[in-house]
């Protein structure tokens, strides 16, 4: 596999890679300024992996997240359908939708499931 980073951090975590596909399916679109077809996906969380999936560390204010009523300590166990079972699988699922997308997600609150649907912002770079 080829990769790019697309997004460099201090912490080897914040560090981003993105197969070289991604870049050719969108390359005209980047050309012309467009960040890939209209910028990435933000959800609005800070989270952390568990062995159970991702425990939402913190949810910004104003975000898509909080709009949709996600809390602090909510476990993802499903996004978009999706199994989440570590950080990678979140971010992929991430990578996948573009801002103004809905999708469903399913965390685990105080040992009960709980369905939420929730309208991806964009981010801003």
């Amino acid at each position: 596999m080829i990769g790019i980073h697309s997004r460099i951090g201090w912490w080897l975590t914040e560090n981003r890679h993105v197969p070289v596909d991604t870049y050719r399916d969108t390359w005209d679109r980047l050309v012309k300024g467009e960040a890939g077809g209209g910028g990435s996906a933000y959800l609005g969380i800070e989270f952390e992996a568990t062995d159970e999936g991702c425990r939402v560390v913190k949810v910004f204010p104003r975000s898509p997240a909080a709009r949709a009523g996600l809390k602090e300590d909510d476990v993802l166990t499903k996004f978009a359908g999706q199994k989440i079972t570590d950080s990678e699988d979140l971010v992929n699922q991430l990578q996948q939708h573009k801002p103004e997308d809905w999708v469903v997600v399913e965390v685990l609150r105080e040992k009960q499931v709980v369905t939420l649907k929730v309208r991806l912002g964009k981010r801003k770079e």
